[in-house]
């Protein structure tokens, strides 16, 4: 799957510092491999911005379909916002899909100690979990950046529903 953004023009994006270089694990969760640009757009996602732990892209369901995850983040708390959150921002999307306010394309949620950025890439979800005090405005910038490159990704996921739903 060839990405819109490459993870070169993530890198050199001026709208967001680039973190202290760090581990980073890509698990895929499905059959089929993950092309090596979507590997390498998630990991550079999570090494470049400070304080965030994971990016995660799962189904509408909460199952997850691949993430990146930095060495020191809670898998925990990353576990719970690919499959318990997934869910619940899909509510919350089609609910706020209904006003007359425009397209809603992602909800920011704060925790005491964790920030969690869901981003709309129906029918899959992308979410980026954080450290408290990680920048909103860096973790929008990347999220919007991803979404971007998950392109191919997502209109995969369009024909397999699609399909699907003929069925």
């Amino acid at each position: 799957i060839d990405s819109e953004i490459s993870s070169a023009e993530m890198e050199t994006s001026g709208a967001v510092a680039a973190a202290p270089r760090r581990e980073v694990t890509v698990s895929s969760f499905i059959d089929e491999d993950i092309s090596e640009s979507i590997r390498d757009v998630l990991t550079k996602a999570v090494q470049r911005v400070h304080g965030l732990q994971a990016v995660s892209v799962s189904s509408c369901f909460g199952l997850p379909i691949v993430r990146a995850v930095a060495a020191d983040a809670p898998v925990e708390t990353v576990t719970i916002a690919e499959t318990v959150f997934a869910p619940c921002f899909f509510v919350a999307f089609e609910t706020a899909s209904k006003l007359p306010i425009g397209e809603m394309r992602s909800l920011l949620v704060d925790f005491k100690e964790v920030t969690l950025l869901h981003a709309t890439l129906a029918p899959l979800s992308l979410c980026l979990v954080a450290h408290k005090r990680t920048d909103a405005e860096a973790l929008q910038t990347v999220a919007a950046e991803l979404v971007a490159a998950l392109g191919p990704m997502k209109a995969a996921a369009e024909m397999l529903t699609s399909r699907r739903d003929d069925e």
